[in-house]
């Protein structure tokens, strides 16, 4: 495993992504992730070709 087992638990409330993981605190944390959300809710799936507003992907 790469991880220590007392490392599990911050790297499960935090997810797998480095910008996250790594992160100083719970707040840019936070922030990093809920960034990543935003841009793959506005980007990527438009990319895909759906055609469904940002607002109503976020509440699914």
């Amino acid at each position: 495993m790469e991880l220590e087992y007392a490392e599990l638990r911050s790297h499960w409330l935090k997810g797998g992504f480095p910008g996250s993981y790594l992160s100083a605190d719970h707040y840019l944390s936070s922030s990093w992730r809920e960034n990543f959300i935003r841009t793959f809710l506005e980007k990527d799936i438009p990319a895909l070709g759906f055609s469904v507003s940002t607002e109503k992907v976020r509440r699914l």
